[in-house]
């Protein structure tokens, strides 16, 4: 099952970004082209740890919030936490 939003264009035009969600069945959820090792690929081989953290010995993580398009597209890309500024 999957959240979706029932009337997006309603509370658009009310000015506000809420959305009532319902719960929908679908036969097959999104995933990434190729899967989950293809996902885990795609991460390893496009991060890059910054070298001067790396050089600091410092070590964080960072949480990202984005946008997947109907397409695929990714959109909207933002930091949402991180353990410093240099990552």
């Amino acid at each position: 099952m999957v959240l979706t939003p029932t009337n997006a264009q309603n509370t658009a035009a009310q000015g506000k970004d809420t959305a009532i969600l319902q719960m929908v069945e679908v036969e097959q959820l999104p995933e990434f082209p190729g899967g989950d090792n293809a996902l885990h690929k795609f991460l390893f081989d496009n991060l890059r740890y910054p070298e001067r953290a790396k050089g600091e010995g410092m070590q964080g993580s960072v949480a990202v919030g984005f946008i997947v398009a109907k397409d695929g597209s990714i959109t909207e890309v933002e930091v949402r936490k991180s353990s410093g500024p240099l990552f």
